[in-house]
């Protein structure tokens, strides 16, 4: 793919993400940490603040919330961009669902951990960090099955693109032999 081509196929992303967080959808079911493994198995690391841009430009129209766990968000989808480089050289289906399994989990840690600290919805003790993680559990559900979801779909369409292209070019390569 030629580097206008891999602009443009990004810029077609942002915008479907976007869309796909202001549509009716269950809370956390959404391409996100799936879109920022995924760049980094296909594209360069240097697309690694992609997934935070995905949510500034939504966050317009979802709306604003405090900054420290808004960062914290934009963040956590970035470290867990970094899990796709675990798939680069095998993308097995087990390892693939381990990684969005693993995504999710540390999305849910880092997250949940910034609302028990910077917010006043829970007592700052061992019991309200509990009560924060326990309250938080039907997100995290949603998560695991967007993640999986999505990031299944992404890699396999992804795959089946880079077979039929190199098929397509060896075919071709043969007719301008003979």
């Amino acid at each position: 793919m030629k580097k206008q081509e891999k602009i443009f196929f990004l810029l077609v992303l942002v915008f479907l993400a976007v869309i796909s967080r202001l549509i009716p959808h269950a809370p956390n079911f959404t391409p996100i940490a799936a879109i920022s493994i995924w760049i980094f198995v296909y594209f360069s690391k240097k697309f690694f603040w992609l997934p935070a841009l995905i949510l500034l430009i939504s966050d317009f129209w979802v709306g604003f919330y405090d900054w420290k766990l808004m960062l914290t968000v934009y963040f956590s989808f970035i470290l867990v961009g970094f899990l796709g480089l675990f798939l680069r050289k095998n993308k097995s289906v087990w390892r693939v669902a381990g990684i969005a399994i693993l995504g999710s989990i540390i999305f849910f840690i880092t997250t949940n951990l910034a609302v028990w600290a910077f917010s006043p919805w829970y007592a700052k003790t061992f019991w309200g960090l509990i009560d924060c993680y326990l309250r938080a559990l039907p997100f995290l559900r949603n998560s695991l099955g967007g993640d999986i979801f999505y990031l299944s779909i992404f890699v396999l369409v992804s795959e089946k693109m880079t077979e039929y292209s190199k098929f397509y070019l060896t075919k071709n390569k043969k007719r301008v032999i003979i």
